[in-house]
């Protein structure tokens, strides 16, 4: 997989430099340093480059625009310039020398448009000279601003890492799910590709467990022996709610999306319209076993909670055993699946056949 540049490619970019100027020498250190060159120093305008229209930066731009230097004899004071909206385009880039800086970092410093100077980073510069050229201190190519992280940054149009912040900012209009868009076992990504299973909600139940020997649920399951489970009804003072919406009741039972809740009762031969009331402790029990392996079949199996059978052609009809099938045959017994959505507080889907009244 590759990298992810968390970035953007503005349209407008705004330049911010002092009005006086600076006057620099061109060339490499040793050039500098040696007494037989008598080099003329070139006026070039130190530039604080920026995101047109960003009313947070502008401030620091120009704080920094104007912060005074030395010219070797007095402090010299600047005045910030502004140059607005100019199109992200960038004509020449011009290398000049290379600065040194504190705790052994530097930068190569170049003149864009033949005016503003700014720092060029090594890896923009590496990528020019292989991917591209660099004749007589120009660098040949197409160059525009790009903001990578907090920073700006030059960067060569159709490189690996142009092409990487173009894929991010592609996505900067996806919209983030809601809560109640997220099914437990669905698979989701974000912007910068890291991907996550939704298991549920985290909340606390009326739910008991008692593990002998200190041995969690999964070690028992693959042992073959038995857990004890104790479910307590909930006290709510609605003793009309019916099994379906106790289900999706976070405070009765956390983590089972609308699919698993109507998949689950399907699996447990349960009418989905009966009130709670009607289950005696056992039978509630015997329920709340069974939704973590409904789960964690699905969070195994890409959300399907339905085996394929042999040859069996991969559909969203073939992924469930009745979520979102109404009014087709039963995977048992051949009946149409039918559909409620008046009676429960999110639609649900059942087997009439498979799932009659008072079945438990």
């Amino acid at each position: 997989m590759r990298e992810i540049i968390v970035g953007s490619i503005p349209e407008k970019i705004t330049y911010v430099y002092p009005k006086e100027g600076l006057k620099i020498l061109v060339g490499c250190e040793w050039d500098m340093q040696s007494a037989k060159l008598q080099q003329p120093k070139e006026l070039v305008y130190p530039t604080f480059p920026i995101v047109a229209g960003d009313e947070k930066a502008l401030p620091k731009a120009k704080m920094w625009a104007e912060h005074p230097y030395w010219d070797g004899n007095k402090s010299i004071n600047k005045t910030p310039e502004v140059v607005e909206d100019q199109e992200n385009k960038i004509s020449s880039i011009r290398i000049c020398n290379l600065e040194s800086r504190g705790n052994g970092g530097r930068a190569y410093k170049v003149v864009i448009d033949e005016k503003y100077y700014v720092d060029l980073r090594e890896d923009v510069l590496v990528d020019t000279m292989l991917k591209s050229s660099i004749k007589s201190g120009f660098l040949e190519g197409e160059f525009i601003w790009a903001k990578v992280g907090s920073q700006m940054k030059i960067i060569r149009k159709n490189s690996e890492l142009y092409n990487l912040i173009m894929e991010y900012q592609s996505k900067a209009n996806y919209k983030p799910l809601s809560k109640v868009g997220l099914e437990p076992g669905g698979i989701y990504q974000d912007k910068k590709r890291n991907k996550a299973v939704f298991i549920g909600y985290v909340n606390t139940v009326q739910l008991l467990q008692d593990y002998p020997n200190g041995k969690n649920i999964w070690d028992l399951r693959r042992s073959g022996e038995k857990a004890k489970f104790k479910f307590k009804k909930s006290k709510s003072k609605n003793t009309e709610m019916i099994i379906s919406n106790a289900l999706l009741d976070q405070k009765i039972l956390s983590g089972i999306g609308n699919k698993y809740k109507s998949e689950i009762l399907f699996l447990n031969n349960i009418y989905p319209f009966e009130k709670v009331t009607a289950f005696s402790n056992d039978e509630l029990n015997r329920l709340v076993i069974n939704v973590p392996r409904v789960l964690k079949y699905g969070y195994e199996n890409s959300g399907r909670t339905r085996k394929p059978k042999d040859k069996e052609k991969i559909s969203w009809d073939t992924t469930h055993w009745v979520f979102r099938r109404s009014g087709k045959p039963c995977w048992i017994c051949g009946a149409k699946i039918i559909s409620e959505r008046k009676l429960t507080a999110r639609p649900t889907f059942w087997c009439p056949n498979c799932q009659p009244i008072n079945a438990h």
